[in-house]
């Protein structure tokens, strides 16, 4: 009982829906409306920022063009992507932003250096893939449970209305044959019977 509360609590605190417009506002404010009126239109910034406006679409369209299983599948799979779409850039790029040396001589030292910078946007974009899997397969509500239970049991029952109907139907064919059978072994038997008198 304790862990269903808790698994519930937790797939309420991190639903797609509203985490799609936490991540959307600052992404779009501070990732591209603000670079787009500051940066020049040549640079590597306003590059970025259209990149950005083109992100807010694609949120804005899972937010309000899909809902429940597909809306969880499409938030994880963006999300996710642009997750590692940023851990990549700043991989290859030059900067400061994410460095990963190792010494390969004993005792093997391996430095990993991050910025700050980058915190906030992975962060956001990695709750918000997180939510997306959490509910992966839809909602767990246990209303929605119960009604889908009292659907398929009432689909078995449809189901078992309709074999019991074809067992009925086939037993009337079979009765209607027997009888039909008989009252021809009559129809003959009487026919035997007149020849007979009628000599």
């Amino acid at each position: 009982m304790k862990n269903k509360f808790m698994d519930r609590d937790l797939r309420s605190i991190f639903t797609p829906k509203i985490w799609l417009l936490i991540v959307v506002l600052p992404h779009t404010i501070l990732g591209s409306l603000y670079p787009l009126t500051q940066a020049d239109v040549h640079s590597n910034a306003w590059t970025l920022a259209t990149f950005g406006l083109l992100n807010t679409v694609v949120l804005l369209s899972i937010y309000f063009f899909t809902e429940g299983k597909s809306q969880a599948r499409m938030t994880a799979v963006v999300a996710g992507a642009v997750f590692c779409w940023i851990i990549m850039r700043s991989i290859v790029t030059d900067g400061d932003d994410f460095d990963i040396t190792a010494v390969l001589d004993p005792p093997f030292i391996y430095k990993f250096s991050f910025s700050i910078e980058l915190a906030p946007p992975l962060i956001l974009w990695g709750i918000l893939s997180i939510t997306g899997i959490i509910h992966w397969n839809g909602p767990r509500d246990p209303i929605q449970e119960n009604s889908e239970n009292d659907t398929h049991d009432s689909t078995e029952g449809d189901e078992m209305s309709a074999d019991e109907e074809e067992t009925s139907t086939d037993e009337e064919e079979t009765s209607t044959d027997d009888e039909t059978a008989k009252l021809e072994e009559m129809i003959s038997k009487g026919k035997d019977l007149l020849k007979r008198l009628g000599r």
